[in-house]
């Protein structure tokens, strides 16, 4: 399973990406694209290994049972798109096209192209079980994890 192809999945799935429509807001500031992946707390271990392997993001923390994995800055964000363009299925694609414009059309110019949804077999057969799976265990087998105590606190675990 690739890592990339399971990112794109988990933004599909819990995910949004955000697009103003407009480059400032009615007051003249500017505004910026975001992408975000809410998770429950009891997943905030993967929501801080993504942090990790992606080399980005920010958690903010809800009242509730979840907190929302953020990616604000155009660094992270291009990072992301170097992920996951070419590996949208859904109609999130349409998003992550005006992302895609987004930067292409921005002061600093980039040349994304916008790839078409991801139509391999591989990807219409693997159920989204499986790919949390192997995402699972690729968490875990990419690093070394500490022995955690059972209480609810996070420290340590991943």
């Amino acid at each position: 399973m690739e890592f990339n192809s399971w990112f794109a999945g988990l933004i599909e799935s819990d995910g949004s990406i955000i697009v103003p429509e407009t480059r400032r807001d009615n007051k003249g500031r500017l505004r910026y694209p975001a992408i975000k992946i809410v998770f429950h707390v009891d997943d905030l271990p993967l929501a801080k290994r993504l942090i990790e392997i992606l080399g980005g993001g920010v958690i903010e923390y809800s009242k509730g049972k979840s907190c929302v994995l953020w990616f604000r800055s155009a660094e992270d964000l291009q990072k992301i798109i170097g992920r996951i363009n070419g590996h949208i299925r859904t109609p999130k694609i349409e998003a992550l096209h005006r992302l895609l414009l987004w930067f292409n059309n921005s002061e600093n110019p980039t040349n994304y192209s916008l790839l078409g949804p991801d139509t391999s077999p591989k990807c219409r057969t693997v159920g989204w079980l499986v790919l949390l799976m192997e995402m699972l265990i690729f968490i875990l087998t990419s690093k070394k994890i500490q022995k955690v105590n059972v209480s609810r606190s996070t420290d340590g675990f991943i």
